[in-house]
Order: C-alpha cells, then structure tokens, then sequence
C-alpha cells in the first residue's frame, strides 16, 4: 500500500494562544507530521538542528528538517519538520500540541506574531526508513531581506513512487504577500495556509503529494508578492512493504519452476 494521508492537515496561526489539537484515527504504520513556522528579530540560530521542539500528545518529536533564512541579528523566519513514529502515536495521550519550545541563539527579540502550528496523520510509512530524502533551500541568511523567491531548487529528493512528499515553507511579512501561495505544475495539494494577521507577522503553508518519478530535481514555484525572505523544507515518507509472503507474478513463477523441475 502507498503511503496515504490518515487524518487530514489542521492547523492553528495563533500558537499557543490559542492551542491546538489533532488525535490519530486507526490506521497501519502511521507517523504524525507536525509543522513549525516562526519570526524572530534579533538573536540567529533558530534554524539550527535541535531549535524546535515539539511534544504533541506527550511524545517529543523527532526533527524531520530544518532551515531558517534572514539575518543573524535581524529578522529571520524558521521552518520546521517533525514527526511521531508509530509507537508513539500509539502511546499519545491525545491529539493536543502540549509545547513549542524554540531556542534562538542568541536571545532574540520579539517574536513577531506566534507560531503557527500545522499537523497531520499518514499511514502505510516504513518505520524503519520514515524520512526516505529529505531537502531545503531559503532566500540567505544574511541579510534582513532578499530577493523575491519565485523558483527555490530543493536538490536532489530521490523518491519512490508510493511515498508522499510534504513541504513546509515559511516568508516573512505575509501580509504583503507571503506564503500564501505555491504554484506547481506537479500535483501539489495546498493543505493548510497560514497569512500574518498583524505588522511585521509571518506567512507559512504546508502541503503534500503523490511522489513523482521526477523528484529528483524538485523545483517549488513560490508565489511570493514581494522581496522578502523565504526558507522551505521538503521531506519524503518512506512507504511500507505490505507483509505477507511473496507477490502474486513472484510466486506464480515460483510454482511454474518448482512443477517444471517435478517434471509436470
């Protein structure tokens, strides 16, 4: 079976004002897939691997991917991946997001609007090889603002085609444009977008689709109205073999050669 999306995206803008929350259906082999996005002025560092920290449902996350774009000591926008194996989505208390922690490293001020939060559920993963590829690009992390990104290159995400690739994206001052919008001639499906509801607050938007045999250069199309920063990270669930015994050509040819040596 493919990897299949169990529980569809919700998210919440306004966290943890507001929290938020998504428990698991039944299901075979799920991971729960948690996004971040995040706006600080000042500080640097939120980017870094081990920046984010999610616990949802009483189980930590594991880090998925992670980048961060802007200045070290202006601002900078965050973009973050994470999931739930299996035996902690069995293990969750609920479906309440119970923390965000971001380490800035150095202080920072602000933040600039609060995070917003965007989950979902995907079954049929290979618990053993959850994160098949994984990729990243962003606009620079040099300045407090970059040119418009309106084709950011992912790399290489080499894919099979029953995985499912989901991207995260964060921009800087959604209001003026933001990321609230992604074009894509592939199949992309706009799950859950989030604009900026106040000056100087972020955009993001995640979403997910059917992997393609042309993964191998990912290009995201961003649909981004003004120059402004832009960090977008892209991951690929690893589906799961079904169990059982051979497929049915495979053990078909097994019983043709076994009768042919029996000589019937």
């Amino acid at each position: 079976m493919p990897v299949d999306l169990l529980n569809a995206w919700t998210g919440q803008q306004d966290y943890p004002t507001n929290g938020h929350t998504l428990a698991a259906s039944a299901g075979t082999n799920r991971v729960g897939i948690v996004t971040v996005s995040h706006e600080m002025n000042g500080g640097g560092g939120i980017g870094n691997d081990g920046g984010c920290v999610v616990v949802w449902g009483g189980q930590t996350c594991a880090e998925g991917e992670m980048d961060w774009c802007g200045g070290q000591d202006v601002y900078h926008d965050m973009a973050f991946i994470g999931y739930l194996t299996e035996a902690q989505v069995a293990l969750m208390t609920d479906g309440v997001v119970d923390s965000v922690t971001i380490t800035n490293g150095n202080g920072g001020v602000g933040p600039f609007g609060n995070s917003k939060v965007k989950t979902a559920f995907y079954e049929n993963v290979d618990q053993g090889n959850i994160i098949s590829a994984a990729s990243k690009a962003n606009t620079g992390n040099g300045t407090s603002s970059t040119a418009t990104a309106d084709n950011l290159t992912m790399g290489t995400l080499d894919t099979d085609v029953d995985e499912q690739v989901i991207m995260h994206g964060t921009s800087g001052q959604g209001e003026t444009g933001g990321a609230d919008s992604y074009v894509d001639e592939t199949g992309w499906t706009h799950e859950v977008s989030h604009v900026g509801d106040e000056t100087n607050d972020h955009a993001s938007s995640s979403m997910t689709r059917d992997s393609q045999a042309n993964d191998d250069a990912l290009a995201v199309n961003f649909n981004c109205a003004s120059a402004n920063r832009l960090s977008v990270v892209t991951i690929s669930l690893g589906f799961a073999a079904p169990a059982g015994g051979l497929s049915i050509p495979v053990a078909m040819a097994n019983y043709r050669r076994q009768h042919q040596a029996w000589g019937r």
